[in-house]
Order: C-alpha cells, then structure tokens, then sequence
C-alpha cells in the first residue's frame, strides 16, 4: 500500500508540473497585454480652460478606419486626479489595453462629460444652466491607427456645442448699481439631442424649444450660457429683467446661426432710452463675427 501511494505521489507531482509549465506557456501572451496612457487637451472649456479634480471622459477604442469595437473597449471610464490632464481608469476592469498583436492597428473616440450611454448614445439636455462644465459636450478623434508600440494617447478635444456670452453696461438713466440682481434670458432654443460617440453625430430634438435662464454674475454686469448649434430662426429674444421691474427686449436676427464650437459676445448697455448692442469681440472659442443692432425697451 505504502508503495502504491509513492507512486501516486510521484505521478500527481509530475502532472502539477506538466500544469505548472503549461501555465507558463502562457504568460507571455498576458504579460504583453499594454495599457494605454491617457493625456487629454482642450483649448477652452466651459468652466475654463483647465480639467477639474474628478472629471470623467469615456474612451472608446475601434479597428482603425471602421466603427468596431476593439477588445471589447466600449464607454471605459477614464478620470482625472488634477488639473493636469492626465487620466487614469476609474477602477482596474475599466483599463483599456491595447491589442496584444502590433499590427493591429486602433482609433481612439472619446466625449465629456462621462454618462451611462444606451448603446453609443448620450442624452444632451441644456435646459439646466446651472453648472456649465458639466453640460459642456466634448469630443475626441484625433489618435487613429495606434498600436502598443506607442501607448501614450494624447487625446484633443474640441466643442460640439456652441455659447453665448453678454456683457451687460449701465447706460444713461443708470448706474452699476441699478444692474445688481439683473436678470436675463434667451427665448426659443433647442435645448435636448442625443449624442453618438462612435458616428460623432448630434441630432437635436425636433421642435423641442425653450426659453433659457443665462447664468448671470451678482453684479448683473455678466453672463452666459451653452447653446445647441444652430441655423436662423425667428423669435429668438434676449430679454433683460432689471431688480426694480425695468424691461428691456433685444430680438436676434432671424439669420443669426450659432457654430459647433465657437462664440459670441454681446455687449448691452441698458439706458432710459432702450438697447444697445456694439460688435462682438473675439473669445477663446472663436467669434463668428460683428454684432450691431439695435433693442427696444418695454
């Protein structure tokens, strides 16, 4: 019996290590899995031209020239620690490696802010102003036929949505005083769409418009507010609503459009007498141009 068990024994040991070499054989394909190294740039941002502590991008990775998922790499959480632009995975199974064979070659889309997509599909919706950073919609498209031999991916992301911004003067009649606790909003924009990261493709809400509330600074002499781009259309108003009941009405121009990716400044200056808006001025976003026109007051 003793010797039976020896022999068993001997056998079991051989066979762990038949396992044990198997296993082997295998580390080299884990072992050559690379993670990609995410940086991410933008020129301007909503909320500035930095990235915040906890912001959040989703990376998707595809066959190069198609719209395939790669390594099954769809929607990965990626976040920033600082405002460096530096970006890791939000937690270990979010790593996005790339393929273990060099000629297979990758693209990199990604979008902020982060969401939980349907499908590719995200939801826009600009009706809250509140906090601009966080409905500031971004792309990312430029890192294309990338492979494991250059891990570092240096993501550029540009606007998909277009802003507004006023700078709002005391005329004759009134003082900086008189603007404290101004109001003001822009009435009829398209403010839902849906957002595909892999097609890159913006599709507002048909006939779903609202009437804006800009975020505006203490003083009244300042605001803003994220736009869904767009063509002319009539109707459009800009209306300021002063702490003591004054009104003033300022109606775009029917052809007036509003570009993917740019900006434009208004200068108002309110007075007793009604409105009036000087040229535009040139902002990190980009101008589209002049904006002269007179406003009534009501």
């Amino acid at each position: 019996m003793k010797a039976r068990l020896f022999i068993s024994a001997a056998i079991a040991a051989t066979l762990l290590a038949a396992c044990s070499n198997d296993d082997s054989t295998q580390q080299p394909a884990d072992a050559a899995r690379t993670a990609a190294n995410f940086t991410a740039q933008i020129s301007t941002r909503a909320a500035g031209d930095q990235w915040e502590a906890g912001d959040a991008i989703g990376i998707y990775m595809l066959k190069t020239g198609t719209a395939t998922i790669a390594e099954g790499t769809q929607n990965h959480k990626y976040v920033t620690a600082t405002a460096t632009g530096k970006f890791a995975p939000a937690d270990e199974g979010q790593t996005v490696y790339f393929p273990v064979d060099e000629t297979d070659k990758v693209d990199f889309k990604a979008y902020y802010p982060y969401a939980a997509l349907t499908g590719n599909t995200c939801t826009v919706d600009l009706s809250d102003q509140t906090h601009s950073a966080a409905i500031d919609l971004m792309c990312s498209d430029n890192m294309t036929a990338r492979n494991k031999l250059e891990p570092t991916v240096e993501l550029e992301f540009r606007h998909r949505l277009s802003r507004i911004e006023i700078k709002v003067l005391a005329g004759d009649g009134f003082t900086a005083d008189n603007l404290k606790g101004l109001s003001i909003t822009l009435g009829k924009q398209p403010c839902t769409a849906t957002y595909n990261v892999v097609t890159n493709e913006l599709t507002p809400t048909a006939e779903d418009t609202k009437t804006l509330t800009l975020p505006t600074a203490e003083n009244g002499q300042s605001a803003s507010a994220i736009l869904m781009p767009q063509g002319g259309a009539a109707g459009r108003t800009l209306t300021f609503v002063m702490k003591d009941g004054n009104k003033f009405a300022y109606n775009l121009k029917d052809n007036k459009t509003f570009e993917e990716g740019k900006a434009t400044l208004y200068t108002i200056t309110l007075s007793l007498t009604g409105v009036e808006v000087s040229d535009a001025t040139i902002l990190p976003w980009g101008s589209q141009g002049d904006v002269t026109d007179d406003a009534e007051i009501e």
